[in-house]
């Protein structure tokens, strides 16, 4: 599980992979949303993405550890969740496969935050990812009850 490795560069690593992916899910499904105001409220979501992705690249770089240069076999799973639901045809499903992927990323920043390798330092930018993934997650969760 993301957020739970026993060495701190592959936690670091991990997570901007994940954030990476999670990009590239939200790109997806913002290109899928036939509501202009999902859309709308996906893009402002998938605007923040890219400043945690900076983030962890600053700390990795500032650290020693190689930052990652794009997602990785995970994408499969989170962007592959949003492209199964645009079969569906509905906004309500993408963005409840949106909503577990969002899941992923808050179960992977508490992890971070409880695990006793995650550097101190990092935890500001795991808070924030955290409260800003949670965000997302109760928008998405919401919208697809709507």
């Amino acid at each position: 599980m993301i957020g739970t490795e026993p060495r701190a560069d592959h936690l670091v690593q991990n997570l901007m992979a994940l954030e990476q992916d999670m990009l590239a899910a939200c790109e997806t499904l913002r290109d899928r949303l036939s509501s202009r105001d999902h859309f709308d409220k996906a893009e402002m979501t998938c605007q923040q993405l890219p400043a945690h992705i900076q983030e962890l690249r600053d700390y990795a770089e500032r650290v020693g550890v190689t930052p990652t240069e794009g997602g990785d076999l995970r994408a499969l799973l989170t962007v592959g969740r949003v492209e199964l639901a645009a079969l569906a045809g509905d906004d309500k499903t993408l963005l409840r496969a949106m909503s577990r992927n969002e899941s992923t990323l808050v179960d992977a920043w508490q992890n971070a935050m409880a695990n006793p390798e995650t550097p101190p330092d990092l935890m500001p930018l795991a808070e924030a990812a955290l409260t800003d993934a949670s965000h997302h997650r109760a928008w998405l969760r919401d919208a697809a009850k709507a």
